[in-house]
């Protein structure tokens, strides 16, 4: 099936930018992988020509269980700019996602882009500056049959921000801690270091070869950051709430949802 992908990414770039917002559906029932990552490359090229600036990149559907519900046998990747981070404490309001949800998880500054990681995971570490913990935004207002692995990819693996921690203090793969989230202060999720550092290796692994398969793929100016995929699940929020996120007693992060 043949796309015109210029105007599906900037029909996706207007209806994420909408009032409400919303992700596209359409067309992604009978297109491939290669071309739902066309469409976000576009959409991004779109967003780099007005000015926005690509910081690096997310990786989800990182585990067995979401990777075959969906269809696929890897993760997924997504696009992250400048104009979408935000500082803990933050105030966000739930009428400017398409249903909002969030996930609790890992994020590393690498020193040089993902693509030139070293293969070795000793090297992978060497070149992770600082390790720190993000709330990620998604919009996630549909059903989950209806999310498939194009639709996902299409809408930048339907990103929609994050949220990290104010200080910039470097914590070192060897000082990992537990991660917790917490609802209104009753945890929900709790992730052990050892889950997290497997993760967040893997994910560097995988993603490093996929961009390397990927021609058009930019460099990117360090420090580049990747949010490394969650193995805590994904949790739509409905009702105002106030999330917290803690990385043992390295950093908290907070987002107060209206």
């Amino acid at each position: 099936m043949s796309l015109d992908v210029v105007a599906i990414a900037a029909d996706i770039l207007r209806a994420r930018e909408a009032t409400p917002p919303r992700i596209a559906i359409e067309p992604f029932d009978n297109t491939s992988l290669d071309q739902a990552y066309a469409v976000q490359f576009e959409t991004a090229k779109l967003r780099l020509k007005r000015g926005d600036k690509q910081i690096g990149y997310k990786i989800g559907c990182t585990s067995r269980p979401i990777q075959a519900q969906i269809g696929i046998h890897e993760p997924i990747f997504g696009r992250l700019f400048e104009q979408d981070r935000r500082i803990s404490p933050q105030a966000i309001s739930r009428g400017d996602f398409d249903g909002l949800a969030i996930e609790g998880e890992l994020a590393v500054e690498l020193d040089c882009d993902p693509h030139v990681l070293p293969t070795a995971l000793v090297g992978i570490e060497n070149a992770i500056s600082r390790v720190f913990p993000v709330i990620e935004l998604h919009h996630f207002g549909h059903e989950a049959m209806d999310l498939n692995a194009q639709v996902l990819v299409a809408n930048n693996a339907i990103h929609a921000g994050f949220v990290q921690p104010r200080n910039d203090r470097a914590t070192s793969l060897t000082k990992l801690a537990n991660l917790s989230i917490r609802f209104d202060s009753a945890e929900v999720a709790f992730v052990p270091s050892e889950e997290l550092i497997e993760t967040l290796l893997n994910s560097l692994s995988w993603l490093r070869e996929k961009l390397l398969a990927d021609e058009e793929a930019p460099l990117l100016r360090p420090p580049v950051i990747v949010l490394c995929g969650s193995v805590a699940p994904l949790f739509r929020i409905a009702d105002p709430t106030a999330i917290d996120v803690t990385f043992g007693d390295h950093d908290h992060i907070r987002c107060y949802v209206q």
